[in-house]
């Protein structure tokens, strides 16, 4: 069974987000089985949205970096996790994830922040993303003209 994009993206957050408060020696089989309860979902649904959430923290300090560049009134450290872990998110998938256009990434990001976030966090994400976006878009006119 496939999931929907939009659930294996909250899947793939909510996992993202977890992986903050475990070690990574417990993370797998624990969250698997979590997730496959609390979601009714297959195991290989929810391995795809573990790997892609370990994909994502692999190159955290790279969006992180991104994120503090593009939200320059704000420290990163101030920016409530499950907001960061929206935006690292959606860096992820509009700067490595060629299946996703990214102003795909920022509208489901911006979603994400109205389920999950604080009613103003939908315009900072926006504003955020759109800053990354418009300066990627410069730089790889390929990627861009693909959204």
């Amino acid at each position: 069974m496939e999931l929907p994009q939009q659930q294996l993206r909250e899947l793939t957050l909510q996992l993202l987000f977890g992986l903050h408060f475990v070690e990574e020696a417990e993370e797998s089989k624990e969250q698997l089985s979590l997730v496959m309860a609390e979601h009714h979902v297959p195991r290989s649904a929810a391995r795809l949205a573990l790997l892609r959430a370990r994909g994502v923290a692999l190159v955290k300090e790279e969006l992180d970096e991104m994120i503090a560049a593009h939200s320059s009134s704000y420290d990163l450290e101030r920016i409530p996790l499950v907001e960061r872990s929206i935006l690292r998110l959606a860096l992820y998938e509009m700067l490595r994830d060629e299946a996703v256009p990214p102003k795909v990434a920022i509208a489901e990001a911006v979603r994400l922040s109205r389920k999950y976030a604080s009613k103003e966090a939908g315009g900072f994400i926006n504003a955020v993303l759109d800053s990354v976006y418009v300066q990627h878009r410069n730089e790889n006119p390929a990627r861009a003209s693909a959204s």
